[in-house]
C-alpha cells in the first residue's frame, strides 16, 4: 500500500511540474507575440508620422540581413541608373498613396 501511495504522490508531483512547464511556454509565446505586435505597431506609427517620406528607412530599421541587402541593391541600382526598380511606393502599405488615417488592427496569426 505504501508503494501505491508513493507512486500516486510522485505522479501528482510530476503532473504539477509538467503543468507549470506548459504554462511557462505559453507565457513565453504570449510575450513574443506581444513583442512582435509592438514592433509592427511602431513601424507603422513611424511611417504614419512622416507619411511615408522616409521610405524605406523605417523598413530598414526592422529588416533582417537579407531584406536589408535587397533594399541596398535597389538603392544602388537607383544611384547608378537614376531609375527605380519599381519600389517607388510605400511597401509597408503596399500602396502608392496609402490612407494613413485608416483603422489598423495588428495580431499574430499562424
Amino acid at each position: 500500500m505504501s508503494t501505491y501511495r508513493t507512486l500516486t504522490l510522485l505522479s501528482i508531483i510530476g503532473l504539477t511540474t509538467v503543468g507549470s512547464a506548459i504554462a511557462d511556454v505559453t507565457q513565453i509565446d504570449d510575450t513574443r507575440a506581444a513583442m512582435k505586435i509592438a514592433a509592427i505597431t511602431k513601424m507603422y506609427k513611424q511611417d504614419i508620422d512622416d507619411e511615408g517620406m522616409s521610405n524605406p528607412t523605417v523598413l530598414q530599421q526592422y529588416a533582417d540581413d537579407d531584406l536589408q541587402a535587397a533594399i541596398q541593391l535597389e538603392q544602388d541600382y537607383f544611384d547608378k541608373h537614376q531609375m527605380s526598380c519599381n519600389v517607388d511606393y510605400d511597401v509597408l502599405w503596399n500602396a502608392q498613396d496609402p490612407d494613413y488615417t485608416q483603422d489598423k488592427k495588428f495580431s499574430v496569426t499562424s
